[in-house]
């Protein structure tokens, strides 16, 4: 058993490889920095790959909504209830205002909620 030092937050960790110099965790976040950097001093390339890899591209859109679908299953089926509501409810029903319109989940199995404004549904959440 090798231990090692995270180069980062010093953490005392067992090392997997030779060339290990940090910790998962923040071996993950430098990776997140770095392609963030990269897709901002690129904002072309990641268009570029999506026009030449489109059926790819389209793929994993499907695969990732779908995880999101089956893992948030009752909180997506309550999004697409308060989508509907909102078209059908113009107007706040605590103050009747029309601007800002949000939807309160009271019962997310249940797909039960009320259209409130912005200002009303913060304060039911204070």
């Amino acid at each position: 058993m090798r231990l090692f030092k995270c180069y980062i937050c010093k953490k005392v960790i067992e090392k997997k490889s030779n060339h290990q110099k940090y910790c998962d965790k923040c071996s993950k976040e430098i990776n997140r920095k770095h392609v963030r950097n990269w897709i901002k001093n690129n904002p072309n390339a990641h268009k570029e790959w999506k026009i030449k890899n489109l059926d790819r591209w389209k793929q994993l859109q499907k695969i990732g909504q779908s995880k999101y679908q089956k893992k948030y299953a009752k909180k997506h089926n309550a999004r697409e209830y308060a989508r509907r509501t909102k078209q059908r409810d113009v107007k706040c029903l605590n103050c009747g205002s029309m601007e800002n319109l949000h939807f309160h989940h009271t019962n997310y199995e249940k797909r039960e909620g009320i259209t409130l404004c912005k200002d009303c549904h913060n304060q039911i959440h204070r």
